[in-house]
């Protein structure tokens, strides 16, 4: 997450890199090479675009873990995590943050691309440093794409949200249906109107009867409809 600059100097024979902070990368890559003479062979533009190369791979290795990072809260976004909300808006931070780093370097690339950069250069050695600039370009293209599936993952969220939404309004609307024919029935019998029919109390069963028949045919009804 936090980047370190990167200063690279190359000359006739001679490459030197600068660097605040260690790079762990750019170390292996040194490791490796102590022991390979040919890389003693290859020219200062060859040498210098392999460096190059391993600054670039930095790039795709975070759009890939970037990537990694979506997918998980692809799965969150499809179980009740609360907290993915704020887990979205972190990682969105964090890939704008990555790519306006990888972006910065946009116009060093385009720069050493230029044909008259160093027009004592030979075509093939032009070729590569065009060809790193273009690897740059798909590097940026990578952190991009994990951006847009971080909006996919949002948009999955509040799908998933929505229909639990769906869910919990029609729980709430079928119990409200089932108790609407007892709530009426239960104020008509309570109404204050001297009627011979209230003053027979056997059929104060008669009326729960009803409110509980009520209920079970509006949950039939409702199971054999699929609102259930």
């Amino acid at each position: 997450d936090e980047s370190v600059p990167l200063q690279v100097l190359a000359g006739d024979r001679w490459v030197i890199t600068r660097h605040a902070e260690s790079l762990e990368r750019l170390e292996r890559e040194r490791e490796n090479i102590t022991d390979q003479r040919e890389i003693g062979s290859l020219r200062p533009v060859e040498f210098v675009v392999a460096i190059l190369d391993w600054h670039l791979d930095g790039f795709f290795g975070v759009a890939a873990q970037l990537e990694r990072l979506v997918d998980r809260l692809d799965e969150q976004a499809l179980s009740t995590d609360r907290n993915l909300l704020d887990h979205l808006v972190a990682m969105r931070r964090r890939i704008a943050r990555a790519r306006r780093t990888a972006s910065r370097h946009s116009d060093l690339y385009a720069e050493i691309a230029r044909p008259d950069f160093l027009p004592e250069l030979g075509e093939a050695d032009h070729a590569l440093l065009v060809e790193a600039t273009e690897r740059l370009e798909r590097a940026i293209a990578s952190i991009a794409n994990a951006r847009e599936m971080l909006i996919g993952t949002f948009d999955v969220h509040m799908t998933r949200t929505a229909q639990r939404t769906n869910d919990i309004m029609r729980v709430l609307t079928l119990t409200s249906v089932i108790l609407l024919p007892a709530v009426l029935l239960a104020g008509i019998m309570g109404m204050n109107f001297r009627v011979d029919f209230f003053d027979r109390p056997e059929l104060f069963w008669v009326v729960i009867g009803v409110m509980v028949a009520t209920a079970v045919v509006t949950l039939v009804v409702a199971r054999w409809r699929g609102w259930l």
